[in-house]
Parts: structure tokens; sequence; C-alpha cells
């Protein structure tokens, strides 16, 4: 999971991407460690002129489990080097309020 409130990430389409994300069904487990230890994986393939949004656990703070749930992801090391012999590149920007940001400024 990611600390801040949004996390946006811009992926190249290709076979080296790694990218997974936790599939709460498959657990009971609340906690983002207890989640990435039980929690069945799944692939999250790159494709063209997409980009991807997590929500942070700040935003899930504010908004509630119901309304915003922070993903519990992982991007793991390419098993095989793209044929092109192309390295993976992602862009990922982080977006978070200051510290003092809180709940009740939040919300006028």
């Amino acid at each position: 999971m990611d600390g801040g409130t949004l996390t946006v990430l811009i992926r190249e389409d290709g076979e080296c991407d790694g990218l997974e994300i936790a599939d709460l069904q498959s657990t009971e487990k609340l906690d983002s460690e207890g989640i990435g230890l039980e929690a069945s994986l799944l692939p999250v393939p790159a494709a063209t002129d997409e980009v991807v949004i997590f929500v942070g656990t700040r935003m899930q703070r504010l908004f509630g489990k119901a309304t915003a749930r922070a993903c519990v992801h992982r991007v793991r090391a390419p098993t095989q080097p793209k044929s092109s012999g192309a390295e993976r590149f992602s862009l990922a920007i982080f977006c978070a309020p200051p510290k003092s940001f809180g709940r009740q400024q939040s919300l006028q």
C-alpha cells in the first residue's frame, strides 16, 4: 500500500512489467503485511494508453474503507528480459496533501 492519497502509474506496454495486485477476496487479513503474505496476487497486464491509479492509505482514512480502499500491490522482477532488449520503464506520481490536512478541512 502507498501511504499517500493517490498513486498514478504510467506504464509501458510490454512483457516485462510485473505489476500485481492483491485479491482481497482470497484473505481475511486486514493489514497490508498480512494481506501481502496471505492473499493471492493477480497480474495486471500493461496496456497502451492506460493509466493505473491506486488509492493510498491517506485517501482511505479520509473517505473510509467502504468508499476508498487502499490497494496492496507489488512489482515483481521480470522473469525473462524483453525480446527487444528494452528495459522496464514506469513513471509513478505520488500525490498527498500535507500531514496537517485533516478530515475536518477536507469536508469544508
